[in-house]
C-alpha cells in the first residue's frame, strides 16, 4: 500500500507543522490541534473506505489497520463498520482480519 501521511504524535510535533503557517492564519482553530488532526485523519480514511475496495484492497488495509490507523484516529471504534463488513462479504479474509486486528504485533 501506498506510504501514509498521519497525524502529528504530540504537541511538539504539531508546534513544528504550525510554524510553516503564515502569521495571519488563526492557529487555535480545531484543525491546528492533535485532536483536530485526528479527527480530519478519520473522516478521510472513512471516506475512502466507503468506497468500492477490491479483496486486495481488504488484505492491504488489514495488514495496517492497528499499527497505524487505530492510534491515529480520534475514535477507533469508528472502523467497527468495515471490520463487520469484512468479516460478512470477504468470509476468505475474515481470520485474516481477526488475525491483524488482534493478534498480530
Amino acid at each position: 500500500m501506498m506510504e501514509m501521511e498521519v497525524p502529528p504524535e504530540d504537541e511538539e510535533e504539531l508546534t513544528l507543522l504550525l510554524d510553516e503557517i503564515p502569521s495571519n492564519i488563526n492557529k487555535t482553530a480545531p484543525c491546528h490541534q492533535i485532536k483536530g488532526h485526528k479527527r480530519v485523519f478519520a473522516e478521510a480514511w472513512l471516506c475512502f473506505l466507503r468506497m468500492p475496495l477490491t479483496e486486495e484492497m481488504f488484505k492491504d488495509i488489514l495488514a495496517i489497520i492497528r499499527d497505524q490507523l487505530f492510534p491515529n484516529m480520534a475514535d477507533p471504534c469508528l472502523l467497527h463498520g468495515f471490520l463487520t463488513e469484512t468479516l460478512i462479504i470477504w468470509a476468505d479474509t475474515s481470520a485474516y482480519s481477526l488475525y491483524k486486528v488482534y493478534l498480530s504485533s
